[in-house]
């Protein structure tokens, strides 16, 4: 299955062209210059001219477009990725899409792989003609896992991490477990309690 993966990059990075690559992908979050570029379309950039800062990219009908990423705004760059997916595997939405109802964060189970689209629980479905925004859902960022309702949870982490990962699970309520030999209750209070200083 095609899919779109983040390219994270700050503003100040999308107004310089050589900062892209080729093959990569653009989506606009709103209608630019005159139509040329349309809200939510993926345009694929095929040139990139860094003494002039210019990159030029095929819209989905084959038409070419120039412009400066200088003076363009609120677009997304994306890396052209395949996932293999089958029923019963899990699935994290990437980006909104009002029109099929889904939103970014959202988990579904994937029900039916068809050479058209992807069925999920809940009678979504995802036409499979253009790169999805969508991504393995088994794991999500520390982060991102705040505010869910959940029974369990896995935490992983290394380094400084470690204790901001122990606290998120804490105050959660999950019981913190850590895996390895030689850790001891006092060690993981030691790391709850420096992390509860952050």
């Amino acid at each position: 299955v095609a899919t779109l993966e983040s390219v994270d990059m700050t503003r100040a990075e999308r107004k310089v062209a050589g900062n892209f690559k080729i093959d990569q992908i653009l989506v606009f979050e709103a209608a630019k210059r005159g139509g040329e570029f349309e809200r939510g379309e993926q345009y694929i950039i095929t040139s990139i001219d860094t003494v002039k800062n210019l990159v030029t990219v095929v819209a989905p009908g084959g038409r070419k477009v120039t412009f400066d990423p200088s003076e363009m705004r609120n677009f997304s760059s994306y890396t052209q990725e395949t996932v293999a997916l089958s029923p019963g595997d899990w699935v994290r939405i990437t980006r909104n899409n009002n029109r099929l109802g889904i939103a970014n964060g959202e988990r579904y189970k994937v029900e039916a792989v068809t050479s058209t689209s992807i069925k999920l629980q809940g009678g979504v479905e995802l036409p499979r003609d253009r790169r999805l925004h969508l991504q393995y859902g088994y794991a999500m960022t520390i982060h991102s896992a705040q505010g869910l309702t959940m029974d369990r949870g896995f935490g992983s982490g290394d380094g400084a991490s470690l204790g901001v990962v122990h606290f998120v699970l804490r105050l959660a309520g999950l019981v913190v477990r850590h895996a390895g030999a030689g850790r001891d209750q006092a060690a993981d209070d030691d790391v709850f309690l420096q992390a509860a200083q952050l």
